[in-house]
């Protein structure tokens, strides 16, 4: 296996370099890719019913509102609003949105096909996003690299847990666990039996969730992860390039059973994290989520949000500093005491944003 490993260094992060940019393309515009399909299938339906034609037949008043507009701003030869105008209203309106949205939709298709990567290759990307973003933070504790690794895991996770068959009944429909299958198979087929070995890995790839999902999510002993998702990276890397050999000559297509049987010993080998580790990685991450967002606003790129929340600070903390020193001393408020509670805050504002700006540009 570690000559298999090393692929990960090599050919692996070399194929991973020439497509990345590509697979941020994709997840970046996917959804505009689909959302023109999806309209330009709209339109098509919408083109079709009205040639048919079905909605002028149908509504009285279709498109009464534009016969109207056009009536009041073009000298028209005909007054009548009939079913051959509602035709030819909803026959022009949609093949008028049909041209739009066939324009929009070539556009995305062509981008689709020449600036984002092929979908087969998505939950390689994904695998090897995820270790690359791991292995950074590992290096530089840089916590921005942290940021989207339990969606990235949870994109490639299921390859090895979930089996390709659902639950199904009127209510829902679900993805089945292997563990899960395995008991449904054995009630339904009771002449149907499994190795210990297939036994020893279905229990191993059942912990999935309990022993690394919850460190990715909790962001916590991240490096007993990266020998897992290692063998998750080469095992989507096998479908991409199964002719590929490591350096003892063996395709990995031929390794791809021997990936899974390794990944589950390795998890076999990592520990459940305690429920007390898990609270405080909770507690932490919910007051850093509130307080990292108020804390930017101090040392913001945009100089007009940096001056604003040092004004609002400042004038909180002054205001309140002041009264209660006026009230202890028992002064009165003239106009050289009120003058100074609303120029210091604005002075000192002023102050700390240039100092601060002024170093980060630096």
């Amino acid at each position: 296996m570690k000559n298999d490993k090393k692929l990960l260094e090599g050919i692996i992060s070399d194929y991973y370099n020439s497509v990345e940019d590509l697979f941020f393309y994709r997840i970046k515009n996917d959804w505009k890719i689909d959302l023109s399909m999806f309209l330009f299938a709209i339109s098509v339906f919408f083109l079709a019913i009205n040639i048919i034609p079905i909605l002028p037949g149908f509504n009285d008043d279709y498109f009464l509102f534009l016969f109207d507009f056009i009536k009041k701003n073009v000298n028209l030869p005909f007054e009548e609003f009939n079913f051959w105008r509602k035709w030819a209203l909803g026959v022009i309106v949609s093949l008028i949105t049909f041209v739009i949205f066939f324009i929009i939709f070539k556009y995305w298709e062509n981008r689709n096909s020449k600036k984002a990567i092929r979908p087969r290759l998505i939950k390689f990307c994904y695998a090897f996003t995820l270790r690359k973003e791991i292995k950074s933070y590992l290096i530089n504790e840089n916590e921005t690299h942290l940021e989207n690794i339990l969606d990235y895991f949870k994109k490639v996770i299921y390859s090895f847990t979930e089996s390709p068959f659902y639950y199904r009944n009127s209510d829902f429909q679900k993805s089945i666990s292997f563990k899960n299958l395995k008991k449904v198979l054995i009630k339904e087929y009771e002449w149907l039996e499994f190795t210990n070995e297939t036994n020893e890995i279905l229990n191993s790839l059942s912990s999935t969730e309990s022993k690394l999902e919850r460190r990715i999510k909790l962001k916590t002993e991240l490096d007993k992860t990266l020998p897992l998702i290692d063998l998750i990276v080469l095992y989507e890397f096998s479908k991409i390039k199964p002719n590929e050999s490591n350096c003892d000559g063996i395709e990995i297509k031929n390794q791809r059973v021997n990936y899974i049987k390794e990944f589950a010993k390795e998890l076999n080998n990592i520990k459940e994290i305690d429920d007390v580790v898990e609270d405080t990685n909770i507690k932490r991450d919910i007051i850093k989520t509130i307080t990292t967002p108020i804390i930017n606003l101090f040392s913001s790129s945009n100089i007009l949000t940096m001056f604003f929340s040092w004004l609002i600070l400042l004038t909180i903390l002054f205001v309140i500093s002041s009264i209660l020193v006026i009230k202890s001393l028992k002064l009165e408020i003239d106009s050289t005491i009120l003058i100074g509670l609303l120029t210091a805050p604005f002075l000192g504002a002023i102050t700390l944003v240039a100092t601060i700006y002024t170093k980060n540009k630096k």
